[in-house]
C-alpha cells in the first residue's frame, strides 16, 4: 500500500454511501459547501495552506473531481428487459447496441452537456480547470469526459482553451460483473483512433484481456484495482487538482472526492 487516503470533512458534501441518492446528481458547485463568490479562491488558498503545513509530515492535499458516465445503451436495455432478465440473458449477448462497449444514448449525451454547462457556470466563479484528466477505457466514460469539457479543456473544432494532460487507464474501468458484454472494451487501435484527445497508458494491450465470460470480479478485487490506479496517478502526477471519469457508480463510490495522502 503506497498511500493512505482520507477525506477532509466540511469542504465538500459528504457522500460515502453508494445508496445515497445524491451520488446520481450533479450537486450545486459540485458539492462545495462554500457558497460565497470567492468560494474557489478560498478553496485554492486552503489547499495551499494545508500543503505548506503538511510538508514536514510528508502529507499532501489534492482535489479530485470524479465523474460518472451518462446514460448508455446498456442502461436502456436493462430498463427495457428488467434487471433479472438483463443479468441472466440479455447482458451476455454480443454484437448488440449495448455490448460490447456501448456508446452514450441521446439522453446520456444531454446529461454530459448539462455537466458542461455547470462547469462553464462555475468557471465564472473561479473554479480551477483540472490539471490532469484520467478515464476508464470504456467509450461511455471517454465520451462523457470529452463532452463535459468541450470548449473548456478539450477542443471543439479548432478551439481549445487548455491542452490537458489526459490519460486512459485500465484500472479505472468498470468491474467485470456477471460477464456483461457492456463491460468489454474495444481494441487499443480503435480507442487511439477514435479518441485522439487522450493518451493511452503504457502496457495497454490491443485486445481486452481483462474481460472474460467465465468469471466475475469480486468487490475486493475492484477496490484493490481502483486503489492501485489512484496510487499510480498520485505517484506520477503532482497536480493539485485532477479529474477522473469512471464508468460505474460502484467504482465512483470507491474513490473519494477530497483526499489526504500519507506518504
Amino acid at each position: 500500500m503506497k498511500f493512505i487516503y482520507k477525506v477532509i470533512p466540511d469542504i465538500f458534501a459528504d457522500i460515502q454511501d453508494n445508496d445515497d441518492p445524491r451520488i446520481e446528481q450533479v450537486l450545486p458547485r459540485f458539492g462545495l459547501l462554500d457558497t460565497t463568490p470567492a468560494r474557489w479562491e478560498n478553496l485554492k488558498r486552503r489547499i495551499s495552506e494545508l500543503n505548506e503545513a503538511g510538508t514536514e509530515s510528508s502529507t499532501t492535499y489534492r482535489v479530485l473531481f470524479i465523474g460518472r458516465h451518462g446514460e448508455g445503451y446498456h442502461n436502456c436495455a436493462m430498463e427495457t428487459y428488467g434487471r433479472e432478465a438483463w443479468r441472466n440473458y440479455w447482458s451476455k449477448l454480443m454484437d448488440k447496441p449495448w455490448g460490447p462497449d456501448p456508446l452514450l444514448t441521446d439522453v446520456g449525451t444531454e446529461q454530459a452537456y448539462n455537466v458542461n454547462s455547470i462547469w462553464k457556470q462555475e468557471l465564472s466563479a473561479g473554479i480551477p480547470i483540472p490539471e490532469g484528466f484520467y478515464s476508464s477505457p470504456l467509450s461511455r466514460a471517454i465520451q462523457t469526459a470529452l463532452i463535459s469539457f468541450e470548449e473548456i479543456a478539450f477542443p471543439s473544432g479548432n478551439n481549445a482553451a487548455v491542452a490537458p494532460k489526459a490519460l486512459i487507464m485500465e484500472k479505472l474501468r468498470e468491474g467485470n460483473y456477471h460477464q456483461h458484454t457492456c463491460n468489454m472494451r474495444r481494441t487499443r487501435s480503435f480507442i487511439k483512433e477514435t479518441y485522439p484527445q487522450f493518451e493511452i497508458e503504457e502496457g495497454f494491450t490491443e485486445d481486452d484481456v481483462f474481460w472474460n465470460n467465465k468469471c466475475t470480479e469480486t468487490e475486493d478485487s475492484l477496490r484493490n484495482r481502483v486503489r492501485e490506479g489512484l496510487d499510480e496517478i498520485f505517484e506520477k502526477d503532482k497536480s493539485w487538482c485532477e479529474l477522473c471519469w469512471v464508468s460505474p457508480r460502484g467504482t465512483l463510490g470507491d474513490i473519494l472526492l477530497f483526499i489526504e495522502i500519507f506518504l
